[in-house]
């Protein structure tokens, strides 16, 4: 479609209409529905990335990335006995899961209360990382600095929730 010349149709100030290829002018209606479709197919441009995989933006332990969801995604929420100890926590972790050079990305935070009965908010800390593949992720969990994070630590803890999830494809 192009754009008709204002000075080609006289009503062009009251109704802007767009010609067709055709040489027929288009209706309103027509003209909110190609308006509604390139919308649209701009915004799946935005949330493809260039190999047509979706996007994500993550935060790893060698820096921001942008890149391909991961298949394997492994989340541990810990209660520790003294809640003091959180930041060291939090340091300790960063560092040992950067050196396995094995997750591909790294979230750690605190619980985020905004007033839903329904966000279970009873952990001090969470981990959220992803991994590429089961070997990955298999190995991180061998590895002698996971191993030393959870020996150190696992003390610490009240309690440890691991929750682990992937995509269909990683079943």
């Amino acid at each position: 479609m192009t754009l008709i010349p204002r000075t080609a149709h006289p009503n062009m100030l009251l109704h802007p209409r767009r010609i067709h290829t055709c040489g027929r002018l288009a209706t309103p209606k027509q003209c909110m529905a190609a308006a509604l479709a390139a919308s649209c197919l701009m915004l799946s441009a935005s949330l493809i990335g260039c190999d047509g995989r979706p996007w994500a933006h993550s935060t790893s332990p060698s820096g921001p990335q942008s890149t391909a969801i991961p298949p394997i995604r492994h989340v541990v929420l810990i209660k520790l006995n003294d809640p003091a100890d959180r930041a060291a926590c939090e340091a300790d972790a960063r560092q040992r899961i950067a050196a396995t050079k094995l997750a591909r990305s790294l979230f750690i935070g605190t619980p985020v209360d905004i007033g839903r009965t329904t966000v279970d908010g009873s952990y001090d800390l969470a981990l959220d990382m992803s991994f590429d593949s089961v070997a990955d992720y298999r190995s991180y969990l061998e590895h002698p600095e996971h191993q030393a994070l959870v020996n150190d630590w696992k003390p610490k803890f009240r309690e440890m929730r691991v929750y682990d999830f992937g995509t269909a494809a990683t079943k």
